[in-house]
């Protein structure tokens, strides 16, 4: 797609990074942390069960808990425990060896320790997890709403309602001007159109990860890595959505192109979750798989969801195909 209107970002930066908890808390490109947003996708031990809790945290509070739960091959749906999951201030940073947030009794809620990493959510969740790749950063360069993040991969174990359960994780960061945040923000309100955040174990027990963004007005980045190696770095990006007919429509497939790489993206044949009300109604989330394109490695185990936003991803269509892009 070609277009003569000036860009609102321009990224400056895409780099796989160490991914130690002191650049987790620690300040990016000048700029502090502004938020950790973590998400995995957990299976019970006999396959039949399903996971995909959130919790996102700032410096000084915590929200957003979302755990999210659905039978094997089926759609999601928002556990109760999202209406009983701690909600308010925590203390976030360094307690001798461990970085982390707490709650303001000290009860810890997600900590660091090297390359370990322990989520516990009182009566629902204690998870452990060991990171398995290096981190994957962007840094866009906005007037006045900067933004550099980063997303690190874990394998992650342990139980959930006391049922033993593993599978992959991300801990993400942003980091911001102080005083910005990701909600609101320009790329929340009108940039992103969609968005991956992807780990794949391969069948010869080697991994990648990556992160993903597609959006408008130079809002794009794509950074992957295979076992601790750089695949992509960059924000040059073309790419194409489709999206079902269903009434609400979800996405079906992607494809990007970034640095020399091809990255396609399958939706799983259910795996929707379901709509928000707090979020814009066309805002969607879909559980599927990233793959890249000449990696002939069969994908195990795969946590890859697009966040995405189906009136954006029109737009884009639209915009595109009557300019040949």
């Amino acid at each position: 797609m070609t277009t003569t209107q000036p860009r609102q970002c321009r990224l400056e930066d895409a780099a796989v990074v160490d991914p130690g908890p002191e650049q987790h808390f620690g300040p990016v490109h000048g700029m502090p942390l502004a938020m950790s947003y973590n998400v995995g996708f957990l299976e019970t031990d006999d396959g039949a069960h399903r996971w995909l809790p959130l919790r996102a945290f700032f410096t000084e509070t915590t929200r957003s808990f979302r755990p999210m739960e659905g039978p094997a091959g089926g759609d999601f749906s928002l556990a109760p425990e999202a209406a009983t999951g701690y909600s308010g201030s925590v203390r976030s940073g360094r307690s001798g060896g461990t970085w982390g947030y707490w709650r303001p009794d000290g009860t810890p809620m997600l900590t660091f320790e090297g390359t370990r990493l322990r989520w516990l959510e009182a009566g629902f969740a204690d998870l452990e997890g060991e990171l398995i790749g290096a981190g994957c950063r962007w840094y866009v360069r906005h007037a006045e709403h900067s933004m550099a993040y980063t997303s690190r991969p874990y394998r992650i174990g342990g139980q959930i309602r006391g049922r033993g359960v593993s599978g992959v994780f991300l801990v993400d960061s942003a980091h911001m001007p102080a005083g910005k945040s990701f909600f609101p923000s320009p790329y929340v309100d009108d940039l992103e159109i969609g968005w991956f955040g992807y780990i794949n174990e391969l069948a010869d027990g080697t991994w990648e990860s990556g992160s993903i963004v597609t959006g408008f007005s130079g809002f794009q980045a794509a950074v992957a890595q295979h076992d601790g190696r750089p695949i992509a770095a960059t924000g040059e990006v073309s790419f194409t959505f489709d999206i079902d007919d269903g009434d609400p429509a979800f996405p079906v497939r992607a494809t990007v192109t970034a640095d020399g790489e091809q990255f396609s993206w399958e939706a799983d044949p259910a795996g929707r979750w379901p709509l928000m009300t707090h979020l814009e109604a066309d805002h969607r989330i879909r559980l599927g798989t990233v793959r890249r394109a000449g990696c002939t490695v069969p994908v195990g185990r795969s946590h890859s969801f697009v966040e995405a936003y189906t009136s954006r991803i029109q737009a884009w269509n639209k915009s595109s195909a009557a300019s040949g892009g």
